[in-house]
């Protein structure tokens, strides 16, 4: 409770007046705070009405930041002499697919010069957040996500990580064990068959950390 300026004592307003205000559940002024499920566009606009009316922020706040969301993900994945199409194939329909869940399109960057791309379509407003997938140890678009302002996923892990969220598996954990088994196994001579060579020069990074860890 709250007092007026006359120090009447008045009720503040909870989600419960902006769905009694707006005639819908609890639930659906919850889902358009949440954004977990997609609510009718003439419906969500008399919740929000309602939640003005009312001094509600939560919905307030929830709905002008969803009119700036385009639900387009950007997959940056530049296409190099030694690229594994059919493997980066996988990767980019995984993640349509966890997007679709989710209510994202995706948008393919393909250009080597992806950090540029990566600016573009930031400051463009076109798309809500960045994958990055075949990730270099030194990669200029783990650099460039610092200056962005929508979250920069990094499928790899480069050697710097502090503006991106870094998700990978333990190339390096699987290369000792590789090794380590073999060794049990009684092998004492063994070869690692790898890409080219060029993938290794431009520091290719789960290549590099896997071929480390092994030697």
């Amino acid at each position: 409770m709250s007092a007026s300026n006359d120090g009447i004592e008045v009720g503040v307003a909870g989600i419960k007046d902006v769905a009694a205000r707006a005639g819908v559940s609890i639930s659906t002024v919850s889902y358009v705070v949440s954004g977990k499920r997609k609510i009718k566009d003439e419906t969500r606009e008399r919740i929000y009405q309602a939640a003005l009316e009312l001094g509600y922020a939560p919905v307030v706040n929830a709905v002008n930041e969803s009119k700036h969301c385009t639900h387009v993900l950007a997959v940056s994945s530049p296409l190099r002499p030694y690229t594994d199409v059919s493997n980066y194939a996988a990767f980019f329909f995984a993640l349509a697919t966890a997007a679709k869940k989710y209510g994202y399109d995706l948008l393919l960057l393909m250009h080597e010069a992806g950090d540029h791309e990566m600016q573009r379509v930031a400051e463009d407003r076109i798309v809500d957040g960045i994958f990055l997938l075949d990730v270099l140890l030194s990669d200029s678009r783990t650099e460039i996500a610092a200056s962005l302002n929508i979250p920069v996923v990094s499928i790899g892990c480069a050697n710097n990580t502090s503006a991106v969220y870094s998700v990978d598996l333990d190339f390096a954990g699987m290369g000792r064990e590789a090794i380590e088994k073999a060794y049990l196994l009684g092998h004492r001579h063994i070869m690692l068959y790898c890409p080219g060579r060029h993938a290794f020069i431009e520091g290719s990074n789960f290549l590099v950390r896997f071929t480390d860890a092994a030697m």
